[in-house]
């Protein structure tokens, strides 16, 4: 479908939640090898955009675009040579909360039905907490682990 779809430029997300996959790397690492397959069996017409002038290059030949994106980043980067590695891997966006709170921080509060799948929502349920403009925002914030990553 994605070949049919006449989408220009994809955003592909990574993902790996951590109450189903044991090595979270290992998932992740899977994932972008497929996408390599996929740029290799349709060479002619995708690639994997690593900037935003490799995008543009792209697009002025007349190429469609895969941007990786990493969703969720707990028990896949824990340091700067985490990082690295999904950065040589082509990885150019990470999102690092992703439904759930984790050590990193504290995930959106989603409205109904996504909210059945974030424990921060519930929680802001209870415990209501508001920005400065009045938003409701969950309380974790990023965590002092998470800044440090």
């Amino acid at each position: 479908t994605l070949l049919q779809s006449g989408l220009d430029v994809v955003v592909v997300a990574l993902y790996a939640h951590p109450w189903f996959f044991r090595d979270l790397r290992a998932s992740i690492q899977r994932q972008i090898e497929r996408t390599r397959e996929f740029l290799k069996r349709n060479s002619e017409t995708w690639f994997l955009a690593l900037s935003a002038s490799d995008l543009l290059a792209g697009r002025t030949v007349g190429k469609r675009a895969l941007v990786l994106s990493l969703e969720g980043a707990e028990g896949i980067v824990e340091s700067p040579e985490d990082a690295a590695w999904l950065w040589r891997e082509g990885v150019r966006i990470v999102a690092p909360f992703h439904l759930t709170d984790d050590r990193l921080g504290g995930c959106a509060l989603l409205r109904f039905p996504g909210s059945l799948a974030s424990v921060g929502t519930y929680a802001s349920w209870f415990c209501p907490c508001y920005d400065a403009e009045g938003y409701r925002i969950n309380p974790r914030g990023i965590t002092p682990h998470g800044v440090r990553i």
